[in-house]
């Protein structure tokens, strides 16, 4: 679970800004934090701010931490410093995330300079003991480790740590990660966890993402369960249907560039059972690959016994396909970013989105964070303080603040408070200069 997210220098996030899940001075709703000895954890945040305020650079600053962890350096100089100060270019990107992992608190994050293109610094702190696990000072070739290690395994890891004080192209979590299997014990392990929470347990999701996984269309239980929240969310739709689709008239209704790249990515893959997306003339295809070989699926959308297609459904139901997983997953200790939620969809439906995640999350232990617009979420009778948050932007650089410090009273209309710019992050219009 995350505890905290902190980030400098990215964007339009000049100076150090934390994004906290530590609950606040609230007493009510309790019943949907998730406890740990040391702290106690919100499930749910919702941030709120003017156009251009840095709601988006928050998702991709964790979204741009994530794909660093585990992708490794990208092929060319990321163009993602504070812009405003020319000088901020030759000033490291700073990540640092807080985790709650098995009951143990840490602290994980390293330092890029993205103008250089090359990491400058990494650490791992035990925060239960107050203890840094690791600290590399690439620039200044020192890897300091206070993992107790003995024997072969204390030999293997100085040489790799030798090895590993002036790399600048990668993490030593990536490094453990490509070791797992060889190297791994009880102390180690929690490098590897850092590594799978970054991979697996942290799901960014853009406006130009799908969520939702394509088992959700493949086994029949969860596309049961699918159609029927579909259809309580008045979209019109009875169920989903798959029909099977001939791949030869599937392919020649393609650019032949389009066909290829499909035969191709299909070749790389070793799994014997994998399925995956993919939209032709904006309709919806399933491709499953199985013992028996590779089947292609149309996704029909069934009302009052007729089959419409993807095209035929409006955006918000589009969006709303997208999304359904965060409502339906059994899996628990995820953690979701959601850009722009209420992209397309209608005030209510955004709402009833969010009542019926925090209804889900007082038995499941995962993380819902969104940006968003919507005002009619601006509930305390629906949100606590701490889980709102809002970005303002004052001369070109964001601030990250919660509803929290204002000590708000429980009986407060926050939704008018905050259009009436009582607590910043609106817009401010200035059409003086502008002949009308």
């Amino acid at each position: 679970m995350l505890v905290s997210f902190t980030v400098k220098n990215f964007l339009s996030f000049k100076e150090l800004n934390e994004f906290s899940f530590v609950s606040g001075s609230t007493r009510l709703k309790n019943e949907r934090l998730y406890k740990t000895s040391k702290y106690s954890l919100l499930k749910f945040s919702a941030v709120f701010g003017a156009n251009a305020s840095g709601k988006s650079n928050l998702v991709k600053a964790i979204d741009i931490m994530r794909k660093l962890a585990i992708g490794g350096l990208p092929p060319q100089m990321q163009n993602i410093w504070y812009k405003l100060n020319p000088e901020d270019k030759n000033i490291p990107t700073y990540f640092e995330v807080k985790l709650n992992i098995q009951g143990h608190n840490y602290s994980y994050g390293f330092e890029y300079l993205a103008y250089e293109n090359k990491y400058t610094s990494e650490w791992l702190y035990d925060l239960d003991k107050d203890i840094p696990l690791f600290e590399r000072d690439i620039l200044n070739a020192r890897f300091d480790m206070n993992i107790p290690l003995d024997g072969m395994l204390k030999t293997k890891m100085d040489v790799y740590r030798d090895d590993y004080k002036e790399d600048c192209n990668h993490l030593f979590i990536q490094f453990m990660n490509e070791k797992r299997n060889l190297i791994m014990n009880e102390e180690l392990g929690v490098l590897i966890h850092i590594y799978d929470w970054f991979a697996y347990d942290l799901v960014i999701v853009t406006p130009k993402e799908r969520l939702t996984s394509t088992t959700y269309y493949t086994e029949g239980k969860k596309l049961e369960e699918m159609s029927q929240l579909l259809k309580e969310f008045d979209t019109g739709i009875d169920r989903i249907s798959c029909v099977d689709a001939d791949e030869i008239e599937l392919f020649k209704s393609m650019p032949i560039i389009a066909a290829n790249q499909i035969r191709e990515e299909l070749k790389k893959i070793s799994n014997k059972r994998w399925h995956d997306f993919f939209v032709i003339s904006d309709d919806l295809y399933l491709v499953c690959r199985d013992e028996s070989g590779i089947h292609y699926k149309k996704v029909y959308f069934i009302h009052e016994n007729t089959l419409f297609q993807f095209q035929d459904e409006s955006d918000g139901t589009k969006r709303l396909l997208e999304l359904l997983e965060i409502l339906l997953t059994k899996k628990e200790g995820k953690t979701y970013f959601i850009d722009e939620l209420d992209r397309c969809l209608h005030p209510n439906l955004s709402r009833k989105f969010v009542e019926l995640y925090l209804e889900n999350a007082k038995e499941k232990n995962m993380q819902l964070v969104v940006t968003t617009h919507e005002n009619h979420l601006l509930d305390l009778k629906l949100l606590r303080r701490d889980e709102i948050w809002f970005t303002e932007k004052v001369k070109g650089e964001s601030k990250l603040y919660s509803l929290e410090q204002f000590q708000v009273r429980f009986d407060k209309s926050v939704d008018k408070a905050y259009l009436d710019g009582r607590y910043g992050a609106v817009p401010n219009f200035d059409f003086e200069s502008f002949p009308l």
